[in-house]
């Protein structure tokens, strides 16, 4: 934060500039704006690609991944078989 004489300073010294330095601190803003605002971009595609990606038509339903969840256990706990990530044939409608 900036107190209030630092604010004074800093709004004087932005009206004492000359219209030539005043053009080149305005550009030099709009270019790093125009920078991150690529970057931003860029990040953004990425996630839609990697959502996009992660997307599955049939998933299963919460309730059929924790009634699959819950069999894994069963067995495990019987010592039958290590529990191993089976995907629940999606239920008819």
């Amino acid at each position: 934060m900036l107190t209030p004489a630092q604010m004074q300073s800093l709004a004087s010294a932005v009206a004492s500039l000359t219209p030539e330095q005043h053009a080149a601190v305005r550009r030099t803003y709009t270019d790093a704006l125009r920078e991150d605002m690529i970057v931003c971009s860029a990040v953004l595609a990425v996630g839609l690609l990697l959502s996009l990606g992660a997307y599955r038509k049939n998933r299963a339903t919460i309730e059929e991944s924790q009634r699959a969840r819950y069999r894994e256990e069963r067995i495990y706990q019987m010592g039958v078989a290590a529990p191993a990530t089976v995907r629940p044939a999606a239920a008819s409608v």
